[in-house]
C-alpha cells in the first residue's frame, strides 16, 4: 500500500511498528517469544516454548543441534533423519536423541508430542512454520532472524 501511495510515511511506520516488523533484531526476539511457539536464539542458546523457556543444559552440542535442526527443518516443512547431523550417525540417531531429550523432566510434554515419527529413522516438528522463529548469532554478538 505504501508502494502505491496509499500510506503516507507515517502511517507505514506506524503499521510496521505495531506488526513487530521494524523491529530490531533484539526487539523481533523479545516479540517472538511474546507471540510465537518456539523460539531458538543460537547466540545466547535459549530455547522458548511458549513463551516459557526451556531450563536446560543447551552447552551439550547433540541437544543444542537436535533441536535447531528439528525447528529448521520444520519452518521449511522438511522431516530430520540421521544424515542431517553428518554420515556418521546411526539410523537411530534422531530416535535415541529424541528420547533422550523428551525424558527431561524440564523439556515440555506437548512440545514432545509434536516431534512425530514419519519413517524409519526420520521424524518431524509438527508446529506450524510461523509459529517458529529462529536467531542465529553473527560477528560482533548480533543476532538476526533465519529466513528459509
Amino acid at each position: 500500500a505504501f508502494l502505491f501511495n496509499f500510506l503516507t510515511p507515517h502511517h507505514h511506520r506506524w503499521l510496521l511498528s505495531v506488526t513487530g516488523e521494524l523491529l530490531d533484531a533484539d526487539g523481533a526476539y523479545d516479540n517472538a517469544i511474546l507471540h510465537n511457539d518456539l523460539v531458538l536464539n543460537s547466540l545466547t542458546r535459549e530455547i522458548y516454548w511458549k513463551g516459557e523457556p526451556i531450563e536446560l543444559d543447551w552447552s551439550h552440542e547433540a541437544k543444542w543441534s537436535f533441536v535447531w535442526e528439528l525447528a529448521k527443518h520444520a519452518k521449511v516443512g522438511l522431516p530430520i533423519d540421521s544424515t542431517t547431523f553428518g554420515e556418521r550417525k546411526n539410523v537411530d540417531y534422531v530416535s535415541k536423541t529424541k528420547s533422550e531429550l523428551t525424558k527431561l523432566k524440564t523439556f515440555p510434554v506437548d512440545l514432545a508430542d509434536a516431534i512425530e515419527v514419519v519413517g524409519k529413522g526420520t521424524q518431524k516438528l509438527k508446529v506450524r512454520p510461523q509459529e517458529i522463529r529462529l536467531f542465529e548469532h553473527y560477528v560482533g554478538g548480533e543476532i538476526r532472524e533465519w529466513t528459509p
